[in-house]
């Protein structure tokens, strides 16, 4: 799953994509998500290598006056480019009163 997660981000910030609509034009549902690259220069060794370690995916669905937001984020180890932990960042429903 989290290989998916990686993947996914990882072709939002490739394409530069601000946000994916998910279903139907007008269904309220997108997915957007950026992922963090460092650079890791090993002077010892002389390696240099790009490393992800930290990607986030968010999902945005609103309907009429109720919407909803989720923030996921999955970190990378910089040394091994290994996933590492993952969790849950923010949760968010409203309800728009008029």
């Amino acid at each position: 799953m989290k290989n998916k997660l990686l993947t996914l981000a990882s072709l939002l910030a490739v394409f530069n994509l601000n946000a994916i609509e998910i279903g139907p034009t007008g269904s309220g549902a997108e997915l957007s998500g950026f992922v963090v690259l460092d650079h890791v220069n090993d002077n010892g060794a002389g390696d240099s290598a790009f490393m992800t370690t930290e990607v986030e995916l968010n999902f945005d669905w609103s309907t009429g006056p109720v919407a909803f937001s989720l923030d996921y984020n999955v970190f990378g180890d910089d040394r091994t480019g290994t996933v590492g932990e993952s969790d849950m960042e923010e949760a968010v429903l409203t309800y728009t009163i008029n």
